[in-house]
C-alpha cells in the first residue's frame, strides 16, 4: 500500500483505551474523559490549526504530549480523528457535534463537508438546532440555509416548541423570516 492508504491505518479503534500503549509511532494522548486516545501529532498539526499551535509554540501540550478534552464525546472525538487520518468521513457519522469539533479545532475541510451534509439534510426536527450551531458559530451560509428552510416551512414550524424559545432568546430570527416571507409575497 502507498503511504496515504498506510497512514488511514494508524487510526483505529485499537488507539482508544488500549491495554498497552500500541508500537504505531504514536506520540500524543488525548484524554476526553476517562478515555485515552493514543494519536501521532504530525497527523493533528498537519490537518488542524489548533492541534498545529498547540504543539510547535509554547504551549503545555507540546511539552506534556497530552491533550484533554473535555466539552466533547468520545464519539465526537473519534470521527473528528477519522477524518483527519484519513481525509473522508461517512454521511451517516456527520452531526452537528462534529461540525462544532471540526470548527472547534480548525480542521476546515471538516468543516465544509459537514456544513454541506448538514445543509442538505435540514428537516424540522434538526432545523432548530443546525441554525444555532451556525449563527453562533459564524457559518453563514449554512446558516442561511437554515433560515431559507424555515421560511418555507414556517406554517408548521411556528409551533415548534425549540424554535419558539429560539425567537425569544433571538429576536432577528422571526424578524428574518417575516421579511424574506414578505419578500416571498411579492413574488405570489
Amino acid at each position: 500500500p502507498g503511504v496515504f492508504e498506510r497512514l488511514a491505518t494508524r487510526f483505529s479503534d485499537e488507539n482508544v483505551n488500549p491495554p498497552a500503549p500500541n508500537d504505531y509511532l504514536g506520540d500524543v494522548i488525548l484524554h476526553v474523559g476517562e478515555d485515552k486516545i493514543y494519536c501521532h501529532k504530525l497527523i493533528l498539526s498537519l490537518t488542524s490549526d489548533v492541534f498545529d499551535k498547540m504543539f510547535t509554540r509554547d504551549f503545555k501540550e507540546k511539552k506534556s504530549c497530552e491533550v484533554f478534552i473535555e466539552d466533547l464525546g468520545l464519539q465526537t472525538i473519534k470521527s473528528l480523528l477519522t477524518f483527519m487520518y484519513t481525509d473522508t468521513i461517512p454521511d451517516d457519522i456527520i452531526t452537528v457535534e462534529l461540525l462544532e469539533a471540526s470548527n472547534k479545532y480548525e480542521v476546515m475541510r471538516l468543516r465544509s463537508v459537514c456544513e454541506e451534509k448538514l445543509s442538505k439534510s435540514l428537516n424540522r426536527e434538526n432545523v432548530a438546532e443546525i441554525w444555532y450551531t451556525a449563527y453562533l458559530h459564524n457559518m453563514k451560509e449554512l446558516e442561511q440555509s437554515a433560515f431559507a428552510f424555515m421560511t418555507l416551512n414556517w406554517m408548521e414550524l411556528h409551533h415548534d416548541g425549540k424554535i419558539k424559545e429560539l425567537a425569544k432568546t433571538y429576536p432577528n430570527l422571526p424578524m428574518t423570516i417575516a421579511a424574506l416571507l414578505s419578500e416571498f409575497a411579492k413574488f405570489d
